[in-house]
């Protein structure tokens, strides 16, 4: 699965005073473990951070990560999450929201588009909704396609998806 988190609209601030300078990151649960209930991925060790954007520095509560690379996560996994966050200087940085998303979804989706890693895919941005203590804090925008996958059956009952060779 490859990810570019292309934008996001928050719908306050977070930031004690100024402006934000948000970032987003990429987590992913590790094959073994029950996250359903992890609350903040940042404090479980269940949970691994595969990539993070640059802080967009002063956009506040309209960041763009146009120049960030993608990310890919390797399968099988079955949810990936993404949070985005204010960079504070003075303090640790304040979450802003977070979304988790299902893979077997993804695969499922008819918007998902498949590549063969070769070219840059033209995909349409995805928008998931952004929550924190869920209560909806905003909107990221992510480009989500499938890299180098054949999907051959339906995802299998422990999760991930069915892959054919």
């Amino acid at each position: 699965v490859r990810l570019k988190i292309d934008r996001a609209e928050l719908e306050r601030s977070f930031a004690k005073f100024g402006l934000m300078s948000p970032y987003a990151a990429v987590w992913v649960a590790d094959s073994d473990a029950d996250v359903d209930d992890v609350e903040d991925p940042r404090k479980s060790e269940a949970m691994l951070r595969v990539g993070t954007t640059s802080s967009h520095m002063c956009a506040h509560k309209k960041p763009r990560w146009a120049s960030s690379p993608c990310i890919d996560v390797a399968l099988p996994c079955e949810k990936v999450t993404v949070e985005v966050m204010n960079r504070c200087f003075f303090k640790s940085d304040t979450r802003c929201g977070r979304v988790d998303i299902d893979i077997s979804i993804l695969a499922s989706s008819p918007n998902t588009v498949r590549c063969d890693g070769t070219e840059e895919c033209k995909c349409p941005q995805e928008p998931f909704e952004l929550t924190k203590k869920s209560r909806r804090t905003g909107t990221v925008f992510i480009t989500l396609h499938l890299v180098g996958v054949e999907l051959s059956q339906p995802p299998g009952p422990g999760g991930g998806l069915g892959l054919g060779g």
